[in-house]
């Protein structure tokens, strides 16, 4: 008998994506209530979900806590064996729910197994990485990769190019939709609330792992994601964000001197974007994002 899942979203002023992926899910069977998690949500989410969402349980923060801590929330309050968590802006497809709850029948060792994700155009969005700072994920990005495949290394090897067409074990699954087995991530103590935006689903994959769970993929459930539609702000602002997450993550994971060695790193590329900026007023936040982005391998 395939266990319930409990599917439980997080929103930030996402209130139209928020209605959509709720009324999607209004054809998925669940014994237990769609939890929904506002981070303080200035567009009236949390009144629209009072209104018409009647029978979702929903947690009105009175401030942004960011993803992991509202999270975590939503897993303290958990009730099934499993639990299905999303970001407001996915739309699940039909079936995508008992799939992942059959997938984690059938694999008693993974905590966490991550869907087939699109794109708004139907195209594959991936959504399996290496860890940052290895030596494996220097190898599998768009720039590594071309020196790996001259060294004879198939690119279906590689997550960045790999199809996402079968089963198999990952180092982690971004967070925008992932199944868990509740009991062993509240064992790890969920999320850590320190990384407010970006990495903390890098986080917990580490230290699930280290506990001798498993991450999966699987593509037998497929979850369309617009992507970035609660961080539509300043560039800066998410690029700070993401530089201060990064950091965090590898003094957590990798020590202080790494930590130092990266920021180290940072700092030069940031110069190095701000004198090309002089030169070359064409988009030169985007390049400063792009280079954060990349040491997370989100190429």
């Amino acid at each position: 008998m395939t266990h319930s899942v409990q599917v439980c979203i997080v929103n930030y002023n996402t209130r139209e994506h928020l209605r959509t992926c709720l009324e999607g899910l209004s054809t998925e069977s669940s014994s237990r209530p769609i939890i929904v998690v506002d981070n303080a949500s200035p567009d009236g989410s949390a009144a629209m979900v009072q209104r018409e969402f009647p029978d979702v349980k929903l947690i009105a923060n009175s401030v942004n806590l960011g993803f992991g801590a509202a999270a975590n929330q939503a897993i303290a309050l958990c009730e099934s064996a499993y639990m299905l968590l999303l970001n407001s802006d996915t739309r699940v497809q039909p079936g995508a729910v008992q799939a992942l709850a059959a997938y984690l029948d059938r694999c008693p060792r993974a905590a966490i197994v991550g869907p087939k994700l699109l794109n708004s155009d139907g195209t594959l969005q991936r959504s399996s990485r290496r860890f940052p700072g290895t030596l494996a994920w220097l190898f599998d990005n768009q720039l590594g990769g071309r020196l790996a495949r001259s060294l004879g290394l198939r690119a279906g090897k590689m997550l960045h190019a790999w199809a996402h067409d079968h089963a198999r074990p990952v180092p982690w699954v971004i967070g925008a939709a992932m199944a868990m087995r509740v009991e062993p991530v509240r064992q790890v103590r969920g999320f850590d609330p320190g990384f407010f935006l970006y990495c903390e689903e890098i986080d917990l994959c580490m230290r699930l792992r280290k506990s001798g769970w498993e991450v999966h993929f699987t593509p037998d459930a497929t979850i369309a994601h617009v992507g970035g539609a609660s961080t539509p702000g300043d560039r800066r602002d998410l690029n700070r964000h993401m530089i201060a997450s990064t950091l965090r993550l590898y003094r957590l994971h990798y020590g202080k001197l790494r930590a130092a060695m990266l920021r180290t790193l940072l700092r030069t590329r940031s110069a190095i974007a701000g004198w090309q900026a002089v030169r070359d007023t064409s988009a030169p936040l985007a390049k400063r994002a792009s280079s954060s982005e990349y040491l997370l391998g989100r190429d």
